[in-house]
């Protein structure tokens, strides 16, 4: 595989984020997008919003599904803890790289 010299740099001086596009699970794309140009999240997406600016959204495509990020740390020395964990669709976009939450984790730490 071989990786553009450019590769993970911004374009310019705004700061940028790395957006995943999915068509499908198994096509996945990276694309750099500047943050002031990203769109807002619908309200219908928006299950929880707190007055910090994070909130749990709610991914309309239910093929794309995720673990919770801190429940994987939390049972991760289990084996086959991927197995026990169930799939989620919410994700907080403000969070380092819109991590993935269950409900009770993000009341948690938020």
């Amino acid at each position: 595989m071989v990786v553009p010299e450019d590769y993970g740099r911004a374009q310019s001086n705004k700061p940028v984020m790395i957006v995943k596009r999915c068509s499908s699970a198994a096509d996945l794309h990276m694309k750099q997008q500047p943050i002031d140009e990203q769109k807002e999240i619908p309200d219908d997406q928006i299950i929880k919003k707190l007055p910090n600016g994070h909130a749990l959204c709610i991914i309309k495509r239910t093929r794309v599904k995720g673990f919770c990020v801190e429940c994987i740390i939390r049972k991760g020395e289990v084996e086959n803890y991927k197995k026990t964990l169930p799939k989620i669709v919410t994700f907080c976009p403000k969070c380092p790289g819109g991590r993935w939450f269950c409900e009770p984790c993000f009341d948690r730490l938020h």
